[in-house]
């Protein structure tokens, strides 16, 4: 070998040694890093990075809390929670990038907006990735399926078990029930605090929004594992979810069916007379097409359907019955796809039937009287032996006269109340020759001992407080200097319930109520008590005295006195059941509405529409239940709202409907004065007042009802009381 080749040789050599170094020393220095990563992994973080394996092999899982159910006074079971599943997404397992594909495939499952389940899961990424998100509420059970088989296609989807409301008499008692909404984005900071998750549901309205901190319960959580996937492995531990608590309602079912029927049979009525005030006979058969035609909102060419119906106990303040018209269905509010037309119909709907009509506040009409004559015995404006002169108009250029066209000489306040009439109650306010008026602001106060232009408290949201007038609140509410005079004229119409007052007709309810039980103003309550899943009591509805109202006991019994006469031959005759003492109060409201034209409507002969009213209670000497009804554009309150009542109150002492003659007075006998009332009844004629609008048959009997127990009656005329 020359030299030149051994020097090559030897340069080779010694390029392959220092590679070989530079070779060991790249493998002892990533053996050296290898060496301080597993000290950190395995001995310094190992916790850390157990605890991040962990993560990623282990999800946390809400266990959703059975919400609490109702049930009526009687224990039967009004509201269900029935099993469901929702759609949802663990965002940790779906990748960003497949994002779009997952949600344009997961909305076609689920038949959902696509931007709407997108930007939900964008949001989710943001604010809480480690919580799963609902996408969809109530999906079918194929959909359930549908996302088991595609999970490959659709990571981070799952089908989470959930229960939806089931409201098993729908809008029977929509009005107390309510229903339950999910947490909207605006709500979910405030209610996070409170426990709440963002896709929990709450109380919208009745029961399930006032009763909600009972109702809800606690969730429970789950630690799950995972696969790769995201599809869940196994249940590793469990935190058990807390129930909520039921409620059980003071609402009689049975009953509340009842009245809600007489009701929908008085809005009837109306309607059909509505539509040919001239034909007698028309109003009781008038044909299905007419009364829906005419139930239409006034925009729409119709009279509304609009009427509520209470029944109170006068000594617990217990609603046991309170039916309201228009009504809606709260199960259309589950969250499920194939609800949402129909709830988004209900929201929009022309004539609002979110509206509880038994809370909302007309113009009581001449159910006021009761206050009225109350107040002025108590200010000594009269005494109970007291002959008033009135005549059938007020005079002085002021356009105000009584419904009779008709003067009297000598009348008492009790005849007052008994015959509805307006100039004495007008008197006893504003003042006329020898009489000094008690005057509006007097008026009002009292009108708010007996809990108008206030909230009384029941346990449902939204009950409106009504209106009664002040020369103050007159002078503060209107602009022209004019407007804001208190005038005669006002003072006129406030005694008699018209003009700026206004109540609900829970508040004369509670009116009638506190007239009976002798001054007591009682908070009406709708739920008699708490109970947990065990059914044990976890709280009950107390009774609970608002207030007494600062009337002398001897006084309130002559305003019993003046309903029970009106009963027995006022403007109440149609209620004066044979077997059966009843006191109570018509009303007939003047209100203003306009029609397709934007015109107020009015009759043919240019009077402004009427609600119909009643309030009253029975027995007359020893009240057990209040009784209201209030009728929307119906006509006089003695035509359409007192039929109503007395089918209610026939219905709840399973007495007989037929009432006594004009002028007679008397409970399970046939007075004297009356004794040709079996004959009377057996001829079908013991009462027919035009009046009443109803004809000859209507007039008489229901075959619904039996016939008085004094009577031997054929077999076809009775029939076995509801129960």
């Amino acid at each position: 070998m020359s030299k030149v080749e051994r020097e090559g040789v030897e340069r080779q050599q010694r390029q392959i040694a220092r590679r070989l170094f530079g070779f060991r020393v790249a493998i002892v220095l990533a053996f050296a890093v290898l060496t301080v990563r597993l000290w950190d992994m395995q001995i310094v973080n190992s916790a850390n990075y157990v605890s991040k394996a962990v993560e990623n092999r282990v999800r946390e899982r809400t266990v959703k809390a059975l919400r609490g159910v109702i049930y009526d006074r009687n224990h039967q079971q009004l509201v269900f929670n029935r099993p469901s599943f929702d759609a949802a997404v663990d965002v940790q397992d779906l990748p960003v990038r497949d994002q779009p594909a997952v949600v344009e495939r997961l909305a076609k499952l689920v038949g959902g907006d696509p931007k709407e389940i997108d930007g939900k899961i964008t949001q989710q990424r943001k604010t809480a990735p480690n919580i799963p998100v609902t996408v969809a509420s109530s999906i079918p059970w194929q959909t359930v399926l549908a996302l088991k088989e595609e999970h490959t296609d659709l990571p981070g989807v799952f089908p989470l078990q959930n229960t939806i409301r089931d409201y098993l008499h729908g809008p029977l008692l929509s009005g107390i029930e309510g229903y339950v909404g999910p947490i909207t984005a605006e709500e979910y900071p405030d209610l996070k605090k409170e426990g709440y998750e963002q896709d929990d549901k709450l109380g919208r309205a009745g029961v399930e929004l006032t009763y909600e901190d009972d109702l809800r319960g606690s969730n429970g959580l789950q630690h799950v594992e995972v696969d790769a996937g995201g599809r869940e492995v196994q249940v590793l531990d469990e935190v058990a979810p807390k129930p909520g608590n039921s409620l059980e309602l003071t609402i009689d079912l049975d009953l509340q069916r009842d009245v809600t029927k007489y009701l929908r049979w008085g809005l009837d009525r109306a309607h059909c007379f509505q539509a040919n005030p001239d034909a007698k006979t028309w109003t009781a058969r008038c044909p299905d097409e007419v009364k829906q035609r005419m139930a239409r909102p006034p925009a729409d060419g119709g009279h509304g359907d609009e009427g509520a119906a209470i029944v109170m106990d006068v000594h617990t303040g217990e609603i046991l019955a309170m039916a309201a018209f228009p009504q809606y269905d709260n199960n259309v509010f589950t969250g499920r796809a194939v609800d949402q037309p129909r709830a988004a119909e209900v929201l929009t709907r022309r004539d609002h039937p979110l509206i509880n009509r038994a809370l909302s506040a007309s113009a009581p009409g001449s159910t006021f009287k009761l206050i009225t004559a109350a107040a002025a015995l108590q200010e000594h404006v009269v005494s109970p032996t007291t002959g008033l002169s009135v005549g059938a108009c007020w005079g002085g250029g002021i356009n105000f006269c009584n419904w009779e066209a008709r003067g009297y000489g000598g009348m008492t306040v009790v005849d007052a109340i008994a015959q509805s009439n307006d100039i004495w109650m007008a008197t006893v306010v504003a003042g006329s020759g020898s009489v000094r008026g008690m005057g509006i602001d007097k008026l009002t106060w009292y009108a708010q001992q007996f809990g108008l232009t206030q909230q009384l408290g029941i346990d449902l949201p939204f009950e409106q407080k009504g209106l009664m007038p002040t020369t103050q609140w007159k002078a503060e509410n209107f602009r022209a200097p004019d407007e804001k005079v208190w005038y005669t004229a006002d003072s006129l119409f406030a005694a008699i319930g018209q003009g700026f007052d206004t109540a609900t007709p829970l508040q004369m309810l509670n009116v009638a109520a506190t007239v009976a039980n002798g001054g007591e103003l009682l908070v009406p309550h709708v739920v008699r008590a708490v109970v947990d899943s065990e059914g044990k009591v976890v709280r009950r509805i107390e009774p609970r005295v608002k207030q007494r109202v600062p009337v002398d006991p001897r006084y309130l019994e002559v305003v019993r006195e003046g309903a029970r006469k009106g009963v027995v031959n006022g403007s109440s005759v149609a209620t004066n059941l044979h077997e059966l003492k009843v006191a109570g109060k018509t009303g007939t409201a003047e209100f203003v509405v306009n029609g397709p034209d934007g015109k107020p409507l009015r009759d043919k002969d240019g009077h402004l529409p009427t609600n119909a009213w009643w309030i009253g209670f029975a027995p007359y000497d020893r009240p057990e239940i209040a009784v209201a009804v209030w009728v929307h554009d119906a006509g006089e309150g003695a035509a359409f709202a007192v039929p109503v009542a007395r089918k209610i109150l026939a219905r709840y002492f399973h007495v007989s409907d037929v009432r006594n003659p004009w002028g007679c007075d008397t409970s399970q006998a046939t007075p004297s004065q009356c004794a040709g009332f079996p004959d009377w009844v057996r001829q079908r004629i013991v009462y027919t007042d035009p009046i009443q609008r109803e004809s000859k048959d209507e007039d008489f009997h229901d075959p619904e009802f039996p016939m008085p127990k004094d009577l031997q009656a054929p077999p076809s005329a009775s029939a076995t009381p509801k129960r």
